[in-house]
């Protein structure tokens, strides 16, 4: 049965009381992920601050203090579910990070090698081979649903390396922890992860000086780059095996939510669903990795950005469900403690994305450990003093002069 949810004025909130919608965007107030139950008279003077009223779910109990499905802002009947409630799963990680690091590590190294291949036949004039790419997906599928954290992770160590291969097979794992996140079907996740490694394929079509291009593309080039979703389609239509949701999604994932994209201009709902994922993950990819005419941009910066454009490039609710399944510190990113230490961001606590796991790498002199102690800031709620421990910031890829692939790898 599903739980009730009543509006409440801020005003007559309670401690105790489970909210589980606010009345406004989440991420343009200070309760970054919703679904939480009041604890003191404090978190109710700082809900009034910001809101005027919210949704109490009234039969919440403590297991329901966490949904993967992440319960997105504003009135009901305002938002449009992504997967409908009667095909939804509920995920939950069955594997610690640190053993499911040590076997996505082996499969990220066999999926990238194998995507590889699949680019170099391309190249040549070859034929996909439906059996090689589903080599690569079903181990990466398993491993995202065991726990996503692990790829994640490598993915940020190796997104420097800007070779197609490696683009697509980022993009398939982005889209995995997306779909995983708003509970998508086991079966849906392989469709998903296979649109998402090969719907750019047909650029091996396109002349490699193009697409490595220094300066900014002419409008006659890019209407020469453009065609690539063509190539794409053809080639998978010439491939045994490749399921027409496939097809879908490889065609619609340059169209925008404001009908701006190509190559039909559909806009909003008229975009399926896994084109709409395919979209957003395309153009995170694309703006966190180096490019002949920009340089990566952090994925700090990404995620700011991919928020601004919600509901002009992407769903709104797509774009909140995409940063709440990164997290706000994403896995693999740097953080500095309130103690001054310098940390890599290594799991995400799913009930509190703002105390993940944490590996410590600079002291608070930011001089390097010899080992790599690890904190869960769930468990660890304070420093050697006595003192509250947090994250006081984010930083910048590189900062301290920090290798995370050097270290780690």
């Amino acid at each position: 049965m599903e739980n009730k949810k009543v509006k409440v004025s801020t005003k007559s909130l309670r401690p105790g009381m489970y909210v589980s919608r606010l009345d406004r965007p989440w991420l343009e107030t200070p309760f970054l992920f919703q679904g939480f139950r009041l604890k003191d008279q404090k978190q109710i003077v700082r809900l009034q601050e910001y809101c005027d009223h919210v949704y109490v779910d009234v039969e919440a109990d403590q297991k329901l203090s966490f949904h993967p499905i992440a319960r997105a802002a504003g009135a009901p009947g305002q938002q449009r579910e992504l997967v409908p409630e009667h095909r939804k799963v509920y995920y939950e990680d069955s594997a610690p990070v640190e053993k499911e690091l040590q076997l996505a590590s082996q499969l990220h190294s066999r999926a990238a090698e194998l995507a590889r291949d699949i680019m170099r036949e391309l190249r040549s004039g070859g034929h996909l081979d439906f059996s090689t790419i589903q080599r690569v997906i079903t181990p990466m599928v398993d491993s995202v649903v065991r726990n996503p954290d692990a790829f994640l992770w490598l993915a940020e160590l190796k997104k420097k390396d800007s070779y197609m291969y490696h683009r697509a097979l980022n993009s398939a794992l982005m889209t995995l922890v997306l779909g995983r996140h708003i509970g998508l079907p086991k079966k849906d996740l392989q469709t998903l992860a296979l649109g998402s490694l090969l719907y750019d394929i047909g650029k091996t079509k396109l002349p490699e000086a193009l697409l490595n291009k220094p300066g900014r593309l002419t409008p006659q080039e890019f209407e020469v780059v453009k065609k690539h979703v063509g190539y794409s389609i053809q080639l998978l239509k010439e491939t045994p095996g490749i399921e027409k949701q496939v097809l879908f999604m490889v065609r619609t994932h340059h169209e925008r939510h404001d009908g701006s994209g190509y190559p039909m201009g559909l806009q909003g709902y008229q975009i399926p669903l896994f084109g709409r994922i395919a979209g957003l993950i395309d153009c995170f990819g694309a703006i966190t990795t180096d490019r002949p005419y920009a340089p990566a941009m952090a994925t700090s910066q990404a995620i700011r950005s991919i928020y601004q454009w919600r509901d002009i490039d992407f769903q709104a609710e797509l774009v909140e469900q995409f940063i709440q399944a990164l997290g706000i510190y994403p896995t693999g990113s740097l953080v500095e403690l309130s103690t001054g230490e310098v940390a890599a961001v290594i799991s995400q606590n799913r009930l509190r994305r703002l105390r993940p796991k944490v590996m410590l790498i600079l002291d608070p002199e930011k001089k390097p450990y010899g080992h790599f102690p690890i904190l869960d800031l769930i468990q660890d709620t304070v420093d050697k003093h006595g003192r509250a421990l947090e994250i006081l910031r984010g930083l910048e890829p590189g900062s301290y002069g920090i290798n995370p692939e050097e270290l780690f790898l």
